[in-house]
């Protein structure tokens, strides 16, 4: 996927008032959408080496921490599905970006 494509769809996960993740702040598990951020994200690449877009990492980065707040606002039956889904997001986010 190109990366000016999957900012985007980053992007409205982000800020969309129906998107995956302004939902999930609102304690709306939605499994379809959680389902279709991780194909985003699997077919994302960012390539070797060169420099990262800043905003692309911001928006990577920050996915598995903001997930992990919201286990409070999550219906109680929606929880181990979340953090099944969170656990995938960040392996993701890790084969994106590295780890240290």
């Amino acid at each position: 996927m190109r990366m000016s494509q999957a900012q985007v769809e980053l992007e409205a996960a982000w800020s969309d008032e129906d998107g995956f993740l302004v939902q999930l702040r609102m304690g709306n598990f939605d499994s379809a959408k959680a389902g279709a951020l991780l194909t985003m994200l699997k077919r994302m690449d960012l390539g070797e080496g060169g420099p990262l877009e800043r905003r692309v990492v911001s928006l990577l980065w920050y996915l598995p921490l903001f997930m992990s707040w919201q286990h409070e606002r999550v219906e109680p039956k929606h929880l181990s599905e979340l953090a099944k889904v969170e656990a995938r997001v960040t392996n993701e986010v890790e084969r994106l970006l590295g780890v240290p």
